[in-house]
């Protein structure tokens, strides 16, 4: 009996706990109708007991027909151009329809989301200049020009993730080294100690400029400025 959790306990919580977060409409009243029943027999519903129903209840669907039809078809529309989302979307609907439409009703209704689409506006062209019975004048080529559309943005987007991981990866470049004013010796400003005997430059931290780099004053140059150097 699919009441008795024995040695089923953590997989009836799990699947009780994931199909109970998801439901909703016809099935999900009818779901909360057999727990308040279940509650006053003072038995706990399982995980398995909504799965088992569940499995029921689209089967009987499914033999009915009303799993979708061509009401849920026509409710497929672009919503801000998001071509991904309708093709997931029209993909879903048209799986579950018992019996699917000519090929001449989806194209009517495939080329009417699509035909604004900025992505397809080309293919879309194409199909519009098309004769009537020409390959480019059906439904699987404007299905077909959305799915490479699609594949192609994916691919781009991996392509471009891969080059930035790519980047992360590889070693950044040297800092330009530092350049040591004249006089003073090298490995010390840089490393900050000599190993050399009798170094004959200076073993100190030359003092960073302050302001602004002087110039050489430009009058001084023709003649009529006795400071030689001024402040730019």
């Amino acid at each position: 009996m699919l009441r008795d959790s024995s040695g089923f306990a953590t997989l009836d919580a799990k699947i009780h706990s994931a199909i109970t977060n998801v439901l909703e409409g016809d099935f999900a009243r009818q779901m909360d109708t057999f727990k308040e029943r279940e509650g006053h027999e003072g038995r706990y519903v399982r995980g398995r007991q909504i799965l088992w129903r569940l499995d029921g209840y689209l089967a009987t669907n499914a033999l009915h027909g009303s799993v979708y039809d061509m009401e849920d078809l026509l409710n497929v529309v672009m919503v801000n151009d998001n071509l991904v989302q309708f093709i997931r979307n029209w993909d879903t609907v048209l799986s579950g329809i018992k019996k699917t439409p000519s090929d001449d009703v989806l194209e009517s209704l495939f080329h009417r989301q699509v035909n604004k689409n900025k992505a397809l506006a080309h293919d879309v062209a194409i199909y519009e200049r098309a004769i009537d019975g020409s390959p480019e004048k059906t439904f699987e080529f404007l299905y077909k020009a959305a799915n490479r559309h699609i594949n192609a943005k994916r691919l781009e987007k991996n392509r471009d993730r891969m080059a930035k991981q790519a980047a992360a990866g590889m070693p950044s470049a040297p800092a330009p080294l530092k350049r040591v004013p004249k006089g003073f010796c090298i490995d010390f400003v840089r490393k900050g100690s000599c190993s050399k005997d009798n170094c004959p430059y200076k073993h100190e931290k030359p003092e960073k400029p302050r302001g602004r780099a002087q110039v050489e004053c430009k009058f001084f140059k023709q003649g009529r400025c006795n400071k030689g150097y001024a402040d730019p």
